[in-house]
């Protein structure tokens, strides 16, 4: 019979190496210096906001009026919005929206449909028809407040980074099912936080992104990628490091540009939203990234074999609480960091729950997001 000792102690093992990146990102966090813009107009920045939209006909509206709300310069930006093949009226919400904002500099651009072309090519084609010097990337179903854009270019001009990480937050109604989305994806945001406070690009997410033209021109956009079905933002990522270096790719620290989204409706749009961001994993070949994917799921499958280890006398009942309750400790402070910088703590009091949820959860979305192709708006999103 295997030593119940040695197991609770490989296991505290595996743990430890997991709690010793999460107080790596909860100490890159804290030395993220918040960014506190002095805004210059007569230094402004041309910037391309390109929002990709895909059967957005109950998002599109509530997105451009949030653009043309910002306390900027209507002048000092264009809004291009690529309508990728849309089958519901989001084209039709866009020319209606652009009538009624007449004098913001709007492009449409409508793409034909094609099975195998996704966002990526969406993007492509909007930086081919945009002009700014800053090429600002939005999602349809995503909302921004006033300063948003003022912030991002003054971020831009002061520091002149490659590529700006910018947070985005899911809003959580009242119901256990988007409060535990929220909570999850604010792991996923701490994390790419934390890790960008340390120089070293783990995550960026597509729905609020900037980078010079010039860096997405020289870094070799998504030519090596294209058939890979998402990553607009995590390969791009990677091309803009590998050309300019670590210290390139920045973390925005700022309330007012992050930008809110709504979570998914039903688990199945939540299943397959998930699955399509996993399919691309298995093209990734930074070492820093694979590492993190690696501890984050075998620090997982410890939890769920701990539940069911002292069913089969492998290790006892309080190790098993032991290490269930270490781990969520120290997830908590990430979690906390992250809420109370950014005014989220409501959202903790789902914390416990999603102790018991979250691990099985990306567990297997880790495994099945990279053997099961799934759909995302009509598309097939293969496994490599």
């Amino acid at each position: 019979m295997i030593n119940q000792t040695i197991i609770f102690s490989g296991f505290c093992l595996l743990l430890f190496i997991y709690l010793s990146l999460i107080v790596f990102f909860v100490i890159g966090f804290y030395l993220l210096k918040n960014f506190n813009p002095v805004i210059n107009k007569s230094l402004n920045v041309f910037a391309s906001i390109i929002i990709p939209a895909r059967n957005e006909s109950n998002n599109i509206r509530q997105c451009i009026e949030s653009i043309c709300n910002q306390n900027h310069s209507s002048e000092s930006f264009e809004i291009i919005i690529v309508d990728d093949a849309s089958i519901d009226d989001t084209k039709f919400q866009v020319e209606s929206l652009i009538r009624e904002y007449h004098n913001f500099n709007f492009k449409l651009i409508s793409l034909p449909f094609n099975e195998h072309q996704g966002k990526k090519n969406a993007i492509e084609q909007g930086i081919l028809a945009s002009i700014g010097e800053l090429i600002i990337t939005l999602d349809a179903d995503c909302l921004v407040g006033k300063q948003w854009l003022s912030h991002i270019v003054s971020y831009y001009r002061e520091k002149q980074p490659k590529m700006i990480v910018l947070p985005v937050n899911i809003e959580a109604n009242h119901s256990f099912f988007s409060n535990i989305q929220s909570l999850e994806f604010m792991g996923l945001i701490a994390s790419s936080a934390g890790s960008l406070g340390c120089n070293l690009p783990l995550m960026c997410n597509g729905a609020n992104l900037a980078y010079p033209r010039e860096a997405f021109e020289l870094s070799g956009s998504y030519s090596s990628n294209q058939k890979i079905a998402s990553g607009d933002d995590m390969f791009l990522m990677f091309g803009i490091q590998k050309k300019f270096g670590k210290a390139s790719v920045h973390f925005l620290k700022n309330l007012e540009v992050i930008a809110r989204t709504q979570a998914s409706p039903t688990l199945k749009s939540l299943i397959n939203q998930r699955l399509r961001w996993t399919s691309k994993s298995k093209a990734y070949t930074n070492p820093w990234v694979i590492f993190v994917a690696l501890i984050v799921f075998i620090s997982n499958l410890v939890i769920i074999l701990s539940w069911v280890f002292p069913f089969i006398n492998l290790i006892t009942l309080n190790e098993a609480i032991f290490l269930l309750s270490f781990k969520a400790s120290f997830d908590f402070i990430l979690l906390f960091t992250f809420a109370r910088y950014y005014k989220q703590k409501k959202t903790l009091w789902f914390y416990l729950p999603g102790v018991f949820l979250i691990p099985v959860y990306t567990f297997l979305i880790a495994i099945f997001g990279n053997i099961i192709p799934s759909k995302w708006k009509g598309r097939r999103v293969s496994a490599l």
